[in-house]
């Protein structure tokens, strides 16, 4: 549902879920949450292209970008990290809580931004700023190959602050590049999960489809700063839930 009303917000809820509830290991819930978030996106983005509401421009070149990542990271990075991970001589952490720590600490750093601005005005354009798009790419593509996450969070400010979109037009675009992102990743994790539980995977990205049609409605009824508002108090509830998950409660 967070998926249709601000273009992001799908593996924020997808990644807690598989990991706490469900019981998978944070690797594969990766390429779970992926797949989902996916699907999801997919839908969603059908509807924005229908309604002219995606920036092929934006796809373009954030697109590249972070896909080409994602399939880096997810190739050579993510599946060769160590078991356990130091930092200085004290701070030892489990590969899968540095993951999901790493995973808040995106989402606060997102959540922010769109703080930051949210008292700018729907219809208030800058200028777009490639290399910055260019830049924001490859940082989402690292996200989404370490993590899972579909990009949304980070895509979403981005495209507002460094693209010069609303942030109606932005969701739209937001959701096509998720889509791309994400089934790059699930395409390169194939070999590596033989085991994949796809009735489990179906029925739960058919919900996830079924919940982005409900939050596009129901974004209808909501100015531009509401959803912003709306996007950076979510996103701050579910990254301290999972820092308190990691670092009191394991």
């Amino acid at each position: 549902m967070m998926l249709g009303m601000v273009g992001s917000g799908g593996s924020i809820v997808t990644m807690p879920i598989l990991v706490y509830v469900f019981g998978l290991n944070p690797v594969a819930a990766t390429t779970y949450s992926l797949f989902i978030v996916g699907t999801a996106a997919l839908t969603g983005s059908i509807q924005n292209v229908v309604k002219r509401n995606v920036h092929f421009p934006s796809v373009l070149v954030f697109g590249l970008t972070s896909i080409a990542t994602v399939l880096l990271v997810r190739r050579f990075v993510l599946h060769r990290l160590p078991e356990r991970i130091l930092i200085g001589d004290r701070i030892d952490f489990s590969r899968d809580s540095a993951l999901m720590i790493g995973f808040a600490a995106l989402m606060l750093a997102a959540a922010w931004s769109m703080f930051k601005h949210s008292r700018e005005a729907e219809d208030h354009h800058t200028e777009p700023n490639r290399a910055l798009l260019f830049a924001s790419g490859f940082g989402v593509g690292i996200a989404t190959g370490l993590v899972g996450a579909g990009g949304g969070f980070l895509i979403v400010p981005a495209l507002v602050l460094y693209g010069g979109l609303p942030i109606r037009k932005a969701i739209g675009t937001s959701l096509t590049i998720v889509a791309i992102n994400s089934f790059s990743g699930v395409l390169s994790d194939l070999s590596y999960l033989r085991n994949i539980d796809w009735f489990f995977l179906l029925v739960f990205a058919a919900l996830a489809a079924v919940g982005i049609f409900i939050g596009a409605r129901i974004s209808r009824f909501l100015p531009a700063r509401s959803l912003r508002r709306l996007f950076g108090a979510f996103v701050v509830l579910m990254a301290v839930y999972i820092l308190l998950r990691e670092f009191y409660f394991q």
